[in-house]
Formats: C-alpha cells, structure tokens, sequence
C-alpha cells in the first residue's frame, strides 16, 4: 500500500493540491449560496413592503371616496 504522499506527485498530477482546490471550491459555492440568501431576503421584504404601501393607499382613496359621498 502506497502512502498518501502531500505536494505534487512526481507524475505531473497534483494530487496534494486536490483538497485544497476541493475545500476552495466548497467554500466559494457557501459564500453564493448565502449570497443568494440574502438577496432573496432583501427582495422579499422590498416586495412586501411595496404590497403594505399599496394596500395603505387603496384604503385611504376608498376613505376618501366615502367621506365625498357623505357630504
């Protein structure tokens, strides 16, 4: 059994660097992924609030509108 020999095989193949490139690779797929998180958060709650200022609008044109028809 051969052991597992760290740097580069002498073949050419960078067998030591694997891991390393594995572990970078990993982390830049956590680092897109909590990006994507937070930027699906941020747009959800511009949506949201975007819906609360219309449903405030409607509400106060419908108030408005009832007030003109009790005068």
């Amino acid at each position: 059994m051969q052991a597992v020999s760290e740097g580069y095989d002498t073949t050419g193949l960078a067998v030591g660097r694997l891991p390393r490139m594995l572990a970078q690779a990993l982390l830049a797929s956590a680092a897109v992924s909590k990006d994507i998180g937070l930027i699906v958060t941020f747009i959800g709650i511009g949506i949201l609030v975007n819906i609360i200022i219309v449903l405030i609008a409607v509400l106060v044109i419908g108030e408005r509108q009832q007030n003109r028809e009790q005068r």
